[in-house]
């Protein structure tokens, strides 16, 4: 199988250098498979072909789409922590959007063959914003942290001085980029986090990026020491199988797994993998996906989900915390949805 892999790398010729977390998956799938990887913020492409580096030969050449049997997407935005290179798809946005868009006309979808994309396309799209909490936590029974999408400035306002503490973050963000405590802001910062991410975003174009960032808005929450008492459980979930599971703690009001959370694994509960295959169900119904991580938080049998992760789910870490054993099986489970 000839697989493409979307995500970050630099250096030149024979010393190319890839992000730490990716390569325990590429040197698996070498056993098999070729691999190329493709850089989200690439700009030569042309008529169906693109640059892609070969991680077997650490060459970087042209490759077409169409021979391609697979394409992966769940590697972008990873750091490169040897060269201090810090990646977050938030801020490749508008490059993976351009890429993503140049790719999408030789998707294979139900009625032709065509490459197979690892989420498919519209899933990707659909889960770029967090709307789809709010929209979920609605349409399912899937227990949610409730949510409420905040339209205006005032009720921004009335949420940050009222009894309860609230959460907000922006619809289009990652990594907990934008989440603040309402309470503990000033009416200027308030008005200043409201034109960021409240206010309409004009589009001067109809490209597939105008499209993603016209979904752009916040999300409010009611605020939990959960996170602070149980930490955050991140559940790998491959066709609807719990394949890997950690959680991270932190004493911090707001956790960030990049921002010096403890990250230990875990083994996943009854409940947890009940959980996880009832939310895979329910999110593929809508939006076919092959691959997602589950966040959830609070005590076993009363946890809620925080949200799903369908872009960049990728789920090995730095501190090498599961077992050689681990990795492989939820790398197989991967592989086999190429």
């Amino acid at each position: 199988m000839i697989i493409g892999v979307v995500s970050e790398y630099i250096g030149s010729e024979g010393t190319y250098f890839f992000s730490e977390e990716t390569e325990g998956l590429f040197t698996h799938a070498l056993k098999s498979h070729d691999l190329f990887v493709i850089h989200p913020r690439e700009e030569e492409m042309t008529d169906g072909r693109l640059p892609a580096v070969d991680f077997r030969t650490r060459t970087r050449g042209m490759v077409s789409v169409e021979n391609l049997n697979t394409i992966f997407f769940g590697l972008v935005g990873k750091e490169i922590f040897k060269f201090d290179e810090i990646n977050c798809l938030a801020e490749e946005l508008p490059e993976f959007c351009r890429l993503l868009e140049f790719l999408r006309p030789y998707e294979q979808d139900e009625t032709s063959e065509g490459v197979n994309f690892v989420n498919p396309s519209q899933s990707i799209l659909y889960s770029l914003s967090k709307n789809y909490i709010y929209e979920m936590s609605r349409s399912t029974d899937l227990p949610f942290i409730p949510s409420e999408k905040i339209n205006s400035l005032e009720r921004l306002v009335e949420l940050a001085r009222g009894s309860e503490r609230m959460l907000a973050k922006p619809l289009i963000s990652e990594r907990s980029m934008g989440a603040v405590l309402l309470n503990k802001m000033s009416d200027v910062d308030l008005a200043e986090y409201a034109s960021v991410f409240i206010k309409p975003v004009s589009c001067s174009d109809d490209s597939l990026y105008s499209q993603v960032i016209a979904r752009q808005g916040v999300i409010a929450q009611p605020y939990t020491d959960d996170f602070k008492k149980y930490g955050e459980t991140k559940l790998a979930v491959i066709d609807g199988e719990v394949t890997l599971a950690r959680s991270n703690h932190s004493e911090k009001d707001i956790v960030n797994y990049c921002d010096n959370a403890e990250v230990r694994p875990r083994e996943a509960t009854y409940e947890e993998r009940d959980l996880a295959r009832w939310a895979f169900d329910e999110f593929s119904s809508q939006y076919p996906v092959r691959f997602m991580r589950l966040d959830l938080v609070g005590p076993n049998g009363e946890q809620r989900i925080n949200e799903f992760e369908i872009i960049n789910p990728y789920f090995a870490t730095m501190d090498k915390i599961f077992t050689s054993e681990q990795y492989a099986h939820h790398y197989d489970a991967l592989l086999r949805t190429f």
